[in-house]
């Protein structure tokens, strides 16, 4: 039976917690037995994915990322994954997928960076588990797209961009999603290292931006990183000040995101502003087909993506934040 490794997790507290992290560990491993084919050898990857999501909902704490308001939504959510499962051998390019409440982790995690595996395997799992609690408002996001989609306006619009589809609205949402759940991850485990996170820094990927560089300090995702700040510094709610850095114009959207009211939020804000809906639907539309572009690029997407095609919509996407983070037209 699954060890609890910290005893806070009291039941009046954090009601489940515990029968949670037991009743996963039953599951998991039960399953994993009846799928094996008699090898066991990498059942330690479970207890491993175990303590990464007890750790990592104490670090939401530690981290303050979540607060006395929300901590319970959070818990709610998180306790929602029903079943830790090991991906097969011929899918271990992704390092792990999250799929209808089921984490599928990969065991084979190598370095990254100054990243040991240990460091790789919690930052992984604690990417997965804050899909887990996004989802509360991706799901909502997706019917506030086709929503959107319905404005004949709005379909206008893109058709011009050439992006006539709801679909392009929905991943800009997750590109959000992912940027979201890579910063706190990477929040979570630099935290247990007890070291303080890289200094952003140039990277080239010519494949994706051709000669273009980037700014980040991410391990992973970092080619989405400075798209997402672009676009959370024109978010009233988020109260981003021009002297604030990228790290913390994310953590504000990080808190944003876990409260589960997301999507609302954004709703309010162009009811109260309908005229900044124009640039709204440009800004997620672009930022959708730049993550779509370069899923392709990288292998994740049975289409073909090119730098030429991210570079053609990062460029109006930038033209467009950067007229609304200046000092004189700051957010909608």
């Amino acid at each position: 039976m699954y060890q609890i490794q910290y005893s806070i997790w009291n039941e009046k507290d954090f009601p489940g917690f515990q029968k949670k992290l037991v009743d996963l560990e039953e599951v998991s491993k039960a399953y994993y037995r009846d799928t094996a084919g008699g090898n066991l050898a990498e059942a330690h990857s479970i207890d491993t994915f175990l303590h990464d999501f007890e750790y990592y909902y104490l670090a939401l704490f530690k981290a303050h990322l979540i607060t006395k308001e929300n901590f319970r939504n959070v818990l709610d959510q998180i306790k929602k994954v029903v079943a830790v499962k090991v991906l097969p051998k011929d899918a271990r390019k992704y390092f792990a997928l999250t799929y209808q409440n089921q984490i599928y982790i990969n065991p084979d995690l190598k370095p990254v960076r100054s990243l040991t595996p240990d460091d790789m395997y919690l930052m992984v799992h604690s990417h997965e588990l804050g899909h887990v609690i996004n989802n509360q408002w991706v799901d909502a996001s997706f019917h506030y797209a086709n929503t959107l989609y319905q404005n004949p306006r709005v379909q206008g619009i893109l058709r011009n961009m050439g992006l006539s589809s709801a679909s392009y609205l929905k991943d800009g949402f997750c590109l959000l999603d992912e940027v979201v759940v890579q910063d706190v991850a990477e929040r979570v485990t630099y935290l247990k290292k007890g070291q303080a996170r890289p200094l952003m820094e140039s990277r080239n990927d010519k494949a994706i931006f051709g000669l273009n560089s980037y700014r980040t300090n991410f391990n992973l995702y970092g080619e989405f990183q400075k798209i997402a700040v672009r676009f959370a510094r024109t978010l009233s709610f988020l109260h981003c000040e021009v002297q604030d850095s990228d790290d913390e114009v994310l953590r504000k959207l990080d808190i944003a995101a876990f409260r589960g009211d997301f999507v609302a939020r954004i709703e309010r804000e162009l009811e109260f502003h309908p005229d900044k809906i124009d640039s709204f639907v440009i800004l997620l539309a672009t930022m959708g087909k730049i993550k779509d572009s370069t899923y392709q690029i990288i292998g994740l997407s049975a289409s073909k993506g090119s730098s030429v095609i991210v570079n053609s919509y990062l460029s109006p996407f930038e033209q467009i934040t950067d007229s609304y983070t200046s000092p004189s037209k700051k957010g909608y």
